[in-house]
């Protein structure tokens, strides 16, 4: 049976998907191993969110890998306080 379409987000497939995949995690185990949403987990394997603090910080020493081999600079790289606010949120 073929595997479902998937559509990645603007980062794209992350690493972190195929690590997690080799290893036999699934998006719901390692949700509830931190305490964050499957969804957010599945969303950030596909690209279409950054991590978030938990999975930035806690992802890397779950899996075994560096922060570096399991997400890509666009997903990682930018700081979430410093992101510059949308315009219904400036007035």
């Amino acid at each position: 049976m073929p595997r479902s379409v998937v559509a990645y987000g603007p980062h794209g497939r992350q690493p972190f998907a195929d690590c997690a995949e080799r290893q036999r995690w699934t998006y719901v185990q390692i949700g509830a191993k931190l305490g964050v949403s499957a969804r957010h987990v599945r969303n950030a394997a596909i690209g279409w969110t950054r991590p978030n603090a938990v999975l930035r910080e806690e992802l890397p020493s779950l899996l075994g890998c560096p922060l570096s081999e399991l997400f890509t600079e666009s997903a990682i790289a930018e700081d979430f306080a410093t992101r510059p606010k949308r315009k219904a949120e400036a007035s």
